[in-house]
């Protein structure tokens, strides 16, 4: 991932693009010398090679001449509200929320707080929570800016400017879906800043962006994705590799996911119909639920 950041923004100065919306990180800051951290805070000492890759990719964008936004993410959890769209991590998740969610789903046994004698509110690591939902709300917020600027070069800080704790999330998913999380306390781990959570005075101020969504509704939306993906076997690499066939009351259709791009063609007496489903991971469940909205009051079976 961090190799694919460095060519993909070497690539783009090469190939003459004109804009680009970067996804940076808080890591960038390192550990922070004061908090909410605004984007005037200097890059600190990465704390890890993912941090220091960002610090690199902002960098090799800031001295091109492409236009540019870097989004600097805190800590994006969640999923859509109707649990189609989710986290699907190509390996084991290595992020809290996901962590929980697996423990939650019986995956793993157990996980492990890595430290609790920070100097915190209750000695676990801080961070900053943003809904995934108001993430991508904030890059089309960017995407029409920089379309609609001749000369901009800028990064925004993207999270809710709260800080919350290991153990709050932890308490937090518990309360929130009415369940038990199995953990222990362990030493700390290298590489994690203590606290660090974010000033969003500024993208407010320019783009008019503020996150709306609420911190209980990721945690829940996290778990909805969680037991969907439980409940489906299909997996994104082996719908490449088929064809999904729906039958919708008297239309014959099939989704042709051999590029991972979700499209249905609908084959009717006046010829075909093409609709576009949004571009995620879907199970063969998940894309039948989708075709049901698109067309009502015809039931959808898929095999």
């Amino acid at each position: 991932e961090m190799l694919r950041s460095l060519v993909g923004s070497e690539m783009c100065i090469r190939d003459s693009v004109n804009n680009i919306i970067f996804s940076s990180s808080c890591t960038v800051y390192g550990t922070p010398e004061f908090l909410p951290v605004n984007e005037l805070a200097p890059f600190g000492k990465a704390e890890s090679p993912y941090g220091e890759t960002k610090q690199l990719c902002e960098k090799l964008i800031d001295d091109s001449e492409i236009n540019s936004i870097s989004l600097r993410y805190f800590n994006p959890v969640g999923s859509h509200p109707t649990s189609l769209i989710g986290d699907c991590s190509a390996d084991k998740p290595n992020n809290l929320v996901p962590i929980i969610c697996e423990v939650a789903s019986g995956k793993r046994e157990s996980m492990q707080i890595f430290g609790n004698d920070y100097n915190t509110i209750d000695g676990t690591c801080v961070r900053d929570y943003i809904h995934v939902v108001d993430l991508a709300k904030a890059h089309v917020m960017a995407v029409n800016h920089i379309l609609n600027n001749t000369k901009i070069k800028t990064a925004y800080n993207l999270g809710v400017g709260k800080g919350v704790s290991v153990q709050e999330v932890i308490d937090s998913f518990q309360k929130v879906n009415n369940l038990e999380i199995s953990y222990e306390l362990g030493p700390r781990r290298a590489g994690d800043v203590e606290k660090i959570y974010s000033d969003n005075t500024k993208i407010n101020d320019e783009l008019g962006w503020l996150p709306v969504m609420s911190f209980e509704s990721a945690l829940e939306s996290a778990w909805n994705w969680e037991k969907l993906k439980n409940s489906n076997k299909i997996s994104l690499k082996k719908l490449k590799m088929t064809k999904v066939k729906l039958e919708i009351l008297g239309l014959s259709s099939s989704v042709d996911t051999q590029t991972g791009s979700f499209a249905l063609v609908l084959k009717e007496e006046k010829g075909e119909r093409r609709l576009p489903i949004i571009i995620g991971m879907f199970e063969a469940q998940s894309i039948a639920m989708e075709i049901e909205k698109i067309i009502p009051n015809r039931p959808v079976s898929y095999t």
